[in-house]
């Protein structure tokens, strides 16, 4: 069986280790060996809320980096998270604003394939009905992510009744959005069936981060069940709080008898390009961390660990190895307080993190 790959090198693997602080240059010194890797799709810094930190915190355009995206990147399918806004930390602007971000987006060609969440916020009743037909009609690739969590909700039959619902919008592909690392061998064993017999014929990924240690182990049990599709990394933006590396689970999945679909060759001089950037700029290279329980307590998303563990609301953090999040009593309400039952994206997360380290309380409308 083919084994097709989304790389998050440029979205969620710097987000992750290097709290987005990877800049337009660094982008551009490797794009182009990235578009010749047989990727299915590329994840790119694009939407809300990296313009936002483009141009607050790196002072750099960033339509001019879609635009260098879209030239040095021609023949890969380029993909972000969005929805129904354009920066989460916001109300969302009215629907003709909404629309025109992303109408102006697509131009600039960097933007093929959009990757939005549906069971955190309720979408599916609430946005779905009017953003999937808009995208639609941009001409964008639709892939719905179904967040994972662990909570008394959160059974096989829960996510196979999501996947039901979400047929009536006909996605180009669903994956199982393990954003805080939490997925085991074992519980995916029975989850990945439920959401398997119930995909309707359509492609099912499974995206995961490896803050416990277990995602390559997760990924290749995904495999023998029959996921198409992982989300991988580039070392050095692989592993730590990030996805797990291309070329383990590449190499891993060739042993198991599957034909990787991606050319693990063209990708060394990414490695080592972003590996010399990190040590010149004094940013983390990621690494396999031990396994750690108290993941399973605080739930914290991979991608936000270091805005966490830094404490700095620029929304950057330059590395902090050995450190590690506390569970309770780390000034504020505690994170699993806030997270209430409900599977938390990184944005809610940075903002039940952000108010608690300012000793305010902070409301999410999780859907029950």
């Amino acid at each position: 069986m083919d084994v097709q790959f989304v790389d998050t090198t440029f979205r969620d693997g710097h987000q992750s280790l290097w709290a987005m602080g990877m800049r337009s240059g660094m982008i551009a010194a490797v794009a182009e060996f990235m578009d010749q890797a047989g990727f299915k799709a590329i994840e790119v810094p694009v939407t809300g809320v990296f313009v936002k930190k483009f141009v607050r915190d790196l002072k750099e355009d960033p339509w001019e980096m879609s635009r260098m995206v879209a030239k040095k990147m021609p023949n890969t399918v380029k993909g972000c998270m969005g929805g129904a806004f354009i920066h989460p930390f916001e109300a969302p602007p009215p629907r003709s604003i909404i629309e025109l971000f992303f109408v102006r987006l697509v131009e600039t060609g960097a933007l093929n394939r959009i990757q939005v969440i549906c069971n955190t916020l309720d979408q599916i009743k609430r946005v779905f009905p009017w953003i999937i037909p808009q995208f639609r009609n941009l001409g964008l690739q639709v892939v719905v992510a179904l967040a994972y969590t662990i909570s008394p909700r959160h059974t096989d039959e829960y996510y196979a009744q999501k996947m039901r619902e979400l047929r009536l919008f006909k996605p180009d592909a669903i994956y199982l959005k393990d954003q805080g690392g939490l997925l085991t061998v074992d519980r995916v064993r029975t989850l990945l069936p439920a959401i398997l017999r119930n995909a309707n014929g359509v492609p099912v990924e499974l995206h995961s981060h490896c803050t416990t240690g277990l995602a390559p182990l997760v990924y290749l049990e995904a495999l023998k069940l029959g996921v198409c599709a992982l989300y991988t990394a580039v070392p050095p933006l692989a592993n730590g709080s990030s996805q797990p590396s291309v070329f383990n689970v590449a190499a891993n999945a060739r042993l198991m008898g599957f034909c990787p679909r991606v050319n693990e060759k063209v990708l060394l001089p990414v490695a080592e390009r972003l590996t010399a950037i990190a040590r010149q700029e004094n940013l983390p290279i990621g690494a396999p961390l031990e396994y750690d329980y108290s993941q399973y307590v605080h739930q914290v998303p991979g991608a936000g660990v270091y805005y966490l563990l830094a404490g700095d609301d620029r929304d950057y953090a330059g590395g902090l190895p050995g450190r590690k999040i506390q569970p309770r009593g780390y000034g504020g309400p505690d994170i699993e307080d806030i997270l209430d039952g409900g599977p938390f994206e990184v944005e809610e997360f940075q903002l039940a993190g952000r108010s608690g380290r300012s000793g305010e309380g902070s409301e999410q409308e999780e859907e029950r």
